[in-house]
């Protein structure tokens, strides 16, 4: 996991906002004073939300399960609303519901062409779908179609305050001469913004992620600058094994996850190795709330073809007399521990004990 700083992010948002809107006063001539004291409020409101969904952004690199979103309208709303004494579950409903009923103000009040409920509310569902799936994209927090229900309904909430506001007849023509204020048709300053944050965002999250990863380079340069030596050496599916030996004869097996652009994070810590001839090891541990991923080193001189676990088969790869394989397993199955072997090419159980 990696997280990611908002203070670099909102200061490349701010500076390259007040250029752009520096060069769109200057391409307009001048700016209406009321519109643009609006459009800077809806700015930092936007700033707000983005910080208020994004943020913090720890980024979950490897063990990520979709099936953890819930994709079935209003089941945790109903199990939220058995505990509304809780003071966490009326700030989260409450939250969702609020945080984007401005966004229902300011269409309508900036631009006339959203001034009809659909627009104003399909722009909404946009907004918040966007939100959840840019959630889901990045494994930082779990997508739910409930949020997404009650962020529309805010949004609606907030158009439904505007049309009162501009029953009002001083409010209606302050309204309207902030919709009808001159303001420069070229939109090429807007991409260019869209553009710095989008390259700034990424660069970011770039050297974010270079600064918590290696690349399978600096793993095994990293064993000579610790004083090891490389005893063996594998790589299979998106995993790397590396077993080292120490000065002192201590043997250390680690294991590492391939997660974005060939970099790599260590999945386990390094882990004493003491194994006999024909003798294996298992350790196991869980990245999801369904399945246990079980690492298997064996040391033999025989040939392995698989690891079995029941009726499951894995593959397994070799690098002189050290063998390796990962099982993904439901973690329901209490006595996965104990049931692995190692076989050959005619499925014959080569015998190898589990070290104790």
């Amino acid at each position: 996991m990696i997280s990611i700083n908002s203070e670099p992010i909102f200061l490349i948002i701010i500076t390259a906002w007040v250029i752009y809107r520096f060069l769109a006063a200057r391409r307009a001539g001048g700016l209406h004073l009321g519109r643009e004291i609006v459009v800077n409020f809806f700015f930092i409101y936007a700033c707000f939300v983005f910080s208020y969904t994004v943020f913090p952004m720890d980024i979950v690199l490897y063990g990520f399960d979709p099936n953890d979103a819930n994709l079935i309208p209003l089941v945790q709303m109903i199990r939220f609303l058995r505990y509304l004494e809780n003071p966490f579950v009326i700030r989260n409903l409450l939250g969702n519901l609020v945080l984007l009923v401005p966004l229902g103000i300011f269409l309508p009040l900036l631009f006339r062409k959203s001034r009809k409920f659909t627009v104003v509310v399909t722009t909404g569902f946009l907004v918040t779908l966007s939100i959840e799936v840019f959630q889901l994209l990045l494994r930082f927090r779990v997508f739910d179609i409930d949020d997404l229900i009650i962020n529309t309904i805010g949004v609606a909430v907030g158009y439904g305050l505007f049309k009162l506001l501009y029953k009002i007849p001083f409010l209606r023509r302050s309204f309207d001469g902030i919709a009808d204020a001159k303001r420069p048709a070229d939109i090429r300053y807007f991409i260019s913004f869209a553009g710095v944050v989008l390259v700034g965002f990424l660069a970011i999250f770039y050297l974010s992620i270079a600064g918590s990863t290696d690349t399978e380079e600096m793993i095994l340069e990293k064993l000579s600058q610790q004083n090891q030596q490389r005893v063996a050496y594998s790589q299979f599916d998106k995993y790397l094994v590396v077993v080292a030996e120490s000065a002192d004869g201590a043997k250390s097996v680690s294991y590492y996850r391939q997660v974005v652009l060939s970099r790599y994070v260590p999945v386990l810590g390094d882990i004493n190795l003491d194994l006999q001839e024909n003798e294996y090891s298992i350790n196991g541990t869980s990245f999801s709330a369904r399945e246990v991923d079980y690492f298997a080193i064996a040391r033999s001189n025989q040939p392995i073809a698989a690891m079995t676990s029941g009726e499951s088969r894995f593959p397994v790869t070799s690098s002189g007399e050290y063998h390796f394989s990962v099982a993904r397993l439901p973690l329901a199955k209490t006595d996965a521990y104990f049931s692995f072997h190692f076989v050959d090419d005619s499925g014959n159980d080569l015998g190898l004990s589990q070290d104790s």
